[in-house]
């Protein structure tokens, strides 16, 4: 292990910045352990995590070392028992080893994270997904959807909808994720059936209301759609944008074997039929909440 700070009653190690909606919060070493202000606790390879993503500002550079080798120890095994050092002058290392031993802990960092990472329940900072974002429009609808630069879209024919109405995004970022569990890639689907007329609203909660009760039954296995186990979560009525809507949520196993999460939106714009899904592995799911409630919220259709 690197000296550090070990022993300090609270001593500042990183802060996030503007990228995140906790810009300001402080990560500390208190007793030789990390907190993050307003959460509790969390791992050294937490707070690396955070620095990938290009969150964190650093108290001082050598900080950023130093964390990084209580990282890759803390994946090695039992961390060691912390040394009272605070205060004392860091021991000087010629500068060629020091850089020895700093690309050593970023590769070991690397190759460990890169496996047990995955899968992991990182808190996630309000607004930390909300950098790059692309709008995808459909001409031949006009519905209007937004979604992370990360996200591919892709053409979509399903029986339920109409030819040229339908989208789907697949999450290219979180393979590793979802490879590791077993479990599809995170994905949205939009599905879009146009009708002869506009329906009532009596037509429409009619309809919604035999979609709810259809889904609730759902149980076993879907073979057609490769879904197996299927339990649902809840199936009602609801609101999307200030209309009525039919939600069904439900987990199932894949044909990969991982079990998956997925919430879908149902109900009706003018004279079309909507039918909007997010899903991803039940490992994954709490993890993209905030990346998913930004792309409903940008759904707009004429």
């Amino acid at each position: 292990m690197g000296e550090g700070f070990a022993g300090a009653p609270e001593v500042p190690v990183a802060a996030f910045n503007e990228s995140t909606g906790w810009a300001g919060r402080r990560i500390l070493s208190v007793d030789g352990r990390f907190v993050l202000e307003g959460h509790g606790p969390i791992g050294a390879a937490d707070v690396m995590e955070y620095d990938r993503r290009g969150q964190l500002s650093w108290t001082r550079g050598e900080l950023r070392g130093w964390v990084m080798e209580l990282a890759v120890a803390e994946r090695a095994g039992p961390p060691p028992t912390p040394q009272p050092v605070f205060g004392q002058p860091l021991k000087r290392r010629s500068r060629a080893s020091w850089k020895i031993a700093l690309v050593a802990a970023v590769v070991a960092f690397v190759v460990v994270t890169g496996v047990v990472v995955v899968g992991r329940q990182l808190l996630t900072p309000p607004g930390s997904s909300q950098g790059s974002w692309k709008t995808y429009t459909n001409t031949a609808s006009g519905y209007r959807i937004s979604y992370p630069a990360s996200f591919r879209p892709q053409s979509y024919d399903n029986s339920l909808g109409d030819p040229g109405l339908s989208v789907r995004f697949i999450d290219t970022q979180g393979s590793l994720y979802a490879l590791s569990k077993g479990e599809l890639l995170a994905t949205v689907i939009v599905i879009a059936k146009r009708l002869p007329g506009q329906p009532t609203s009596a037509e429409e909660y009619n309809a919604l209301s035999n979609l709810v009760q259809h889904d609730a039954s759902a149980a076993g296995d879907d073979t057609a759609d490769g879904m197996r186990d299927i339990r649902t979560i809840r199936a009602q009525l609801g609101e999307f944008h200030g209309g009525p809507c039919a939600i069904w949520e439900m987990t199932y196993r894949c044909k990969r074997g991982g079990r998956q999460h997925d919430v879908v939106y149902m109900f009706y714009s003018g004279n079309t039929y909507y039918h909007l899904q997010v899903g991803t592995g039940q490992s994954s799911w709490s993890r993209l909440q905030p990346v998913y409630q930004r792309l409903l919220d940008s759904f707009s259709a004429p």
